[in-house]
C-alpha cells in the first residue's frame, strides 16, 4: 500500500490528535504534551504515552479511489524513538506495532485495535490492521461502499458542527471531499 498525496484523495477524515489528548484539562495539554506534524508524547503520573500518526486507507467498492482515516496509534517508547530518528530518511520494511488511539465515526470502539505503522518514503507512514472480524477490518480487507463512506463524512461533520457550536476544538475534521 502506498501513501498518496492530497490531491489524490476523494475521502479524507483526520484526527488531530490521540482521543487521551481530549481528555486532558488545558493546563495539563500545555504542560504535559509534545506534538509535532505526525508524533505525539503525553505524559501523565504514572506513565508517557507515545503516538504516531499514520493513514488508514479503506478500499470504496463502487469507486477507484479509497477512503481515508488519518489517525493516530499508540506505540512503545522504543518504537517511538525509532520512528522519530528514521522520519527523514524511513526504512520502509520496519513495522512499529500498536494500538488505535482514535474511536473512528460509523464504527463500534476502534482505540485498541492492532495495528502495524509502516514507514513510507512517500508521506505520512500507512496502517496495516491485524486480521479480525471488527467492521473496520473488514471495510479494509473487502472495502466499503460510497453510501458507507458518505455516511462516515456526514458524522463527523455533524460532530464538528457540534464541537462548534460549544466553542471546542473538533476531534476530526474532513479534510477532502470531492465528488464521485
Amino acid at each position: 500500500m502506498k501513501k498518496t498525496t492530497k490531491h489524490n484523495k476523494i475521502f479524507e477524515i483526520e484526527f488531530s490528535a490521540p482521543d487521551m489528548y481530549f481528555e486532558l484539562s488545558k493546563i495539563e495539554k500545555l504542560k504535559n504534551t509534545k506534538f509535532s506534524q505526525d508524533a505525539c508524547v503525553i505524559r501523565r503520573e504514572t506513565q508517557t504515552d507515545y503516538f504516531i500518526q499514520a493513514e488508514l486507507e479503506v478500499p470504496i467498492n463502487d469507486n477507484k479511489k479509497p477512503f481515508y482515516f488519518d489517525i493516530w496509534v499508540a506505540v512503545s517508547k522504543e518504537d517511538f524513538e525509532r520512528y522519530t530518528q528514521t522520519r527523514k530518511d524511513p526504512v520502509e520494511d520496519e513495522a512499529y506495532e500498536g494500538c488505535l488511539a482514535n474511536k473512528l465515526p460509523y464504527y463500534s470502539d476502534t482505540r485498541l485495535l492492532k495495528a502495524y505503522v509502516r514507514p513510507s518514503k512517500d508521506g505520512f507512514p500507512w496502517l496495516e490492521l491485524f486480521h479480525n472480524m471488527h467492521p473496520l477490518t473488514v471495510h479494509v480487507s473487502y472495502g466499503m461502499y460510497v453510501q458507507d463512506a458518505e455516511e462516515i463524512l456526514q458524522l463527523v461533520k455533524d460532530e464538528v458542527k457540534e464541537a462548534r457550536a460549544r466553542k471546542q476544538k473538533p476531534v476530526s475534521e474532513v479534510q477532502n471531499q470531492h465528488a464521485c
